[in-house]
């Protein structure tokens, strides 16, 4: 019996582009405590029938738009993930702490990898192996241009932070020789405990109460096919921009005027931060987000147990500052 591909031994490593989005520069970087990684991949396949040969069954089987997409959940040890997807990361600092300033970009501004492109691109290797039975046994995929088209993250109480990225790909190729090595991140990933949100209508340094909450970035891509002599898609185009929050609340009087009333019945605009501080001055995120309004509001009356307040939150603008142990996010 062949080895089979267990979990312990597959492997997602990322790279950085230069040049085009579908070429890969430097070593890979490790992107977090990986959970899962679905690659959902499509050659496009048409059956195609035609008059004139006396069956019913398909007469040919061919190939057509080849297609690449799926998602990446992590733990995450770092939020290096947010340059994907809001397009912009200045590297700063050292030594150690060193900070790194998201911030989102529009298709007037370029990449520092690829100049006409507004948002950046990674590659990404996925290996499943074996340690036994010969050379040319792993299976390894490489799927290039990858673009984040969403970015969540989340956490409820008592749980680790999840982060997940939605992501179309533009090429694919297999191997099965060696897999790339790259160096693990030791540091304990980020959990509920270190984080805390400060909306108006509560306290001035943490809004108490809340149970979950999750945090979405959609670049909403448009993907092109062109008449162009391949298959693959074209570079994917950034159409509008949306941010949404979403908090859960155990419901609290002291809030509920201000949650309700001013802010969702009232249309009033507000600004309010996240934090996640892992470690204090080395490991920490802010997001800072404005032009803020409650776009959606759920408050069930239930019968017994605590009432909820659950609200989506819709900002106009946002922008982040990571301190880390990671000198550089953008290609060395």
């Amino acid at each position: 019996m062949a080895p089979l591909y267990i979990g312990d031994q597959g492997k997602a490593v990322l790279f950085h582009t230069s040049g085009t989005n579908l070429n890969t520069t430097g070593a890979g970087f490790w992107v977090g405590e990986v959970q899962q990684v679905s690659v959902s991949e499509s050659e496009g396949y048409r059956m195609t029938r035609y008059a004139g040969t006396a069956t019913r069954d398909v007469q040919q089987i061919t190939q057509g738009a080849q297609t690449f997409g799926g998602t990446v959940t992590i733990y995450p040890q770092d939020f290096r993930m947010l340059k994907y997807a809001l397009g912009s990361c200045i590297d700063s600092g050292s030594p150690t702490p060193y900070q790194h300033d998201f911030v989102a970009t529009n298709n007037n501004n370029g990449t520092l990898e690829v100049g006409g492109e507004s948002l950046p691109a990674f590659n990404m290797e996925l290996s499943q192996s074996v340690l036994i039975g010969g050379s040319g046994v792993n299976m390894v995929r490489n799927v290039y241009g990858n673009f984040v088209n969403s970015f969540t993250i989340s956490s409820t109480e008592g749980e680790l932070v999840t982060m997940e990225l939605e992501y179309v790909g533009r090429a694919g190729s297999f191997a099965s020789g060696a897999t790339t090595a790259v160096t693990e991140d030791t540091n304990r990933c980020f959990q509920w405990a270190d984080c805390k949100w400060v909306v108006p209508g509560s306290s001035a340094t943490a809004t108490a109460n809340i149970k979950s909450w999750s945090f979405n970035i959609a670049n909403n891509l448009e993907l092109p096919n062109y008449t162009d002599a391949t298959r693959i898609i074209g570079t994917p185009i950034p159409t509008n921009r949306d941010y949404a929050v979403s908090l859960t609340y155990n419901a609290d009087s002291s809030q509920g005027k201000a949650i309700y009333d001013q802010y969702f019945k009232g249309g009033s605009s507000f600004n309010m931060s996240f934090d996640a501080t892992a470690s204090t001055g080395s490991r920490t995120l802010f997001v800072a987000f404005s032009g803020c309004k409650i776009t959606a509001f759920d408050s069930p009356l239930v019968r017994e147990g605590v009432q909820e307040f659950t609200f989506t939150v819709t900002p106009q603008t946002v922008t982040a500052v990571e301190q880390s142990l990671t000198f550089k996010y953008n290609a060395e």
